[in-house]
C-alpha cells in the first residue's frame, strides 16, 4: 500500500515538473498553437491526476475490505473456541451424572440440569458455528463440520458405553472402557481446538 502511494505520488510530481517547465519555456510564445499544447497536457495531466487517484481509492478500499474480513473472521472462531470449551465442559459434567445414576444407580445424582445445560450449550455452539462457517471457504467449512460429527460420535459413544453397563454389578470392566473414552473424548477435543487455531491465523 505505502509503495503504491509513493509510486504515485512520485509520477505526479514528475508530470507536474514536466508541465511546469513547458509552461516555462513556452511562456514567451504566445501562438495560439502553443497555448493549445500546454491546455491538452494540462487536459492530459487532469485525466491522469483523476485515474491515480481513483486506482489508489480502489486499492485501499479492497485492502480495508479484506482487513475487515480477516478480523471478523478471528473474532469469530475464537467466540467458537470459547464456545467448544464450553460445550466440552458441559458435557463432561452431564457424563458424570449420567454415570453415576445410570451404571452405579445412584437415584440421588439427578443428571436432567446437567442434561438441559449440555443441550443449550450444543444449541448455542451449533448456532455460533454456523455464523462461523460464512467466514469460512468450502474446504474449511467441511473440516469443521467433519470435526463435529466426530465430537457427536464420541459422545454418543460414551453415553452408550454407560448404557450398556445399566444395571452392572461388576464395574471392573466400565472404568477400564471409561478411562479409553476419556482419552477419546480429549483426543477429539484437542484436535477440534488445533483445528480452529489453525483456521484464524
Amino acid at each position: 500500500m505505502k509503495t503504491i502511494f509513493l509510486i504515485s505520488g512520485s509520477l505526479l510530481a514528475v508530470l507536474f515538473v514536466m508541465l511546469g517547465i513547458a509552461i516555462g519555456v513556452s511562456y514567451d510564445a504566445s501562438t495560439e498553437e502553443t497555448l493549445a499544447w500546454i491546455q491538452a497536457l494540462s487536459s492530459v495531466g487532469g485525466v491522469v491526476i483523476a485515474v491515480s487517484t481513483m486506482l489508489i481509492a480502489l486499492y485501499a478500499l479492497r485492502t480495508w475490505k479484506s482487513q475487515f474480513d480477516h478480523a471478523e473472521k478471528f473474532k469469530a472462531i475464537v467466540n467458537l473456541e470459547t464456545q467448544l470449551r464450553a460445550l466440552y465442559e458441559s458435557f463432561d459434567s452431564f457424563l458424570e451424572g449420567y454415570i453415576q445414576n445410570v451404571v452405579y444407580a445412584n437415584s440421588e445424582k439427578d443428571y436432567s440440569d446437567l442434561q438441559k445445560c449440555y443441550l443449550d450449550e450444543r444449541d448455542s455452539f451449533i448456532r455460533l458455528m454456523n455464523f462461523s462457517l460464512s467466514f469460512l471457504s468450502s474446504k474449511e467449512q467441511n473440516k469443521v463440520l467433519q470435526e463435529f460429527e466426530k465430537t457427536l460420535k464420541v459422545f454418543d459413544d460414551a453415553r452408550g458405553l454407560a448404557n450398556s453397563y445399566h444395571g452392572c454389578g461388576d464395574t471392573s470392566d466400565f472404568n477400564i472402557l471409561r478411562f479409553e473414552n476419556n482419552k477419546e473424548i480429549e483426543r477429539n477435543q484437542t484436535d477440534y481446538k488445533g483445528l480452529l487455531r489453525r483456521l484464524r491465523r
